[in-house]
């Protein structure tokens, strides 16, 4: 039966040969590791964006309402983080008027 450790190896793609072979053959492993797939799904369901910056954070940060340090923070917290970046484009368009100038004949 493979440890616990060697199970989190194969989901992270790190595990060697010998461990990969085992869990092709053992259906209890390989069951092991399916629930420790789907717990892991979970969990990142349930944690995604606990570190980052509050919806109303990004909006005073497109609005330039943060001081300096924090303003700095966040725009580094948006470089690597996909979701806020999203999100925060959604709050600029929100912003931005949804009309077009029209010239006069």
């Amino acid at each position: 039966m493979l440890s616990d450790n060697d199970l989190l190896a194969a989901l992270d793609g790190e595990a060697d040969a010998s461990v990969l072979a085992h869990l092709e053959a053992c259906p209890c492993c390989a069951a092991r590791a399916a629930l420790l797939m789907r717990f892991e799904r979970r969990l990142r369901g349930c944690l995604t964006r606990v570190l980052c910056p509050p919806t109303l954070t990004l909006i005073d940060y497109s609005l330039r309402l943060l001081d300096p340090s924090q303003q700095t923070s966040v725009a580094a917290h948006l470089h690597s983080c996909r979701a806020c970046a999203d999100e925060l484009a959604q709050i600029v368009a929100e912003r931005t008027p949804k009309y077009r100038v029209v010239q006069a004949p």
